[in-house]
């Protein structure tokens, strides 16, 4: 279940137009939750082909606390109608870190989520130096705290890097850096015997890794639209350079780093 009622976290992908995650607020939306997750329990309990449930996908509690109070309240309800499939439970903050979690429920796997800003538009680009795969070893590790101290089974539900478009300046070079990103990623997961599932399989060009076909007749279709949002820069995920963009904000940028300085920064 990709978004949960109120929000489980405040961004974009919890299909939350506020920057407030409101699940955790209201008792409604958890019940609700919970109510759905039964029922899904109920209809899958016997089905051999579903491997388990992840009850929030990336939740970001500010407190910390309710995300695990949550789980210690959601596993008997799900346990008493199908004690076999396994629960896969996202650490909070994206799926980052594990404050609060002080002990591990029963036929449980923990799951965090591995992206590395070297692998997007924005971040520093992948030259393969050791400094770099020391933190990304090291980023990796903080994220198995939890399941390394309790000796549980931890599940990396989500990495992967961000393509550049073939119209992109230099784009062959670039992807060539993000596939030997991922390459160092899967011999860190190989290390320490890490199961995974990269984000995402099939897509229609920007992260996947199979998309369809530039000539395929939904690509044709949708093509004007995606055009109009690379103009605009309006992905959030993953960017594409945009003269008729920079060219507006690149003044706006710099007057207010000239004017304000240090006071104040923006966004982007």
């Amino acid at each position: 279940m990709h978004t949960v009622p109120g929000g489980q976290n405040p961004d974009w992908h919890s299909d939350n137009p506020t920057p407030y995650a409101a699940f955790w607020t209201h008792k409604d939306h958890q019940d609700r939750t919970i109510w759905l997750w039964s029922e899904l329990a109920k209809h899958y309990k016997s089905n051999p082909w579903v491997a388990g449930y992840n009850p929030l996908n990336e939740p970001c509690d500010s407190e910390h606390s309710r995300l695990p109070a949550f789980y210690d309240r959601l596993e008997p309800i799900i346990r008493a109608i199908d004690p076999n499939h396994i629960l896969w439970l996202d650490g909070n903050t994206f799926a980052m870190e594990w404050r609060f979690f002080t002990h591990v429920l029963p036929n449980s796997a923990y799951s965090l989520h591995d992206y590395s800003s070297y692998g997007f538009p924005t971040g520093e680009r992948y030259k393969s130096l050791p400094t770099q795969d020391e933190k990304i070893e090291s980023s990796f590790l903080r994220k198995m705290t939890f399941m390394q101290e309790n000796k549980v089974a931890a599940w990396n539900g989500e990495f992967g890097p961000v393509y550049a478009a073939p119209s992109d300046l230099d784009a062959e070079t670039i992807n060539q850096e993000r596939y030997n990103l991922l390459g160092t990623q899967l011999k860190i997961y190989d290390k320490y015997q890490i199961p995974w599932s990269i984000w995402l399989y099939k897509d229609i060009g920007i992260q996947g890794m199979v998309h369809t076909a530039p000539t395929s007749l939904y690509q044709r279709t949708i093509a004007p639209f995606l055009q109009k949002k690379r103009e605009l820069q309006l992905d959030a995920w993953g960017k594409h350079p945009s003269a008729q963009v920079s060219n507006v904000i690149g003044p706006l940028v710099k007057w207010i780093g000239t004017s304000f300085g240090s006071r104040f920064f923006l966004c982007t």
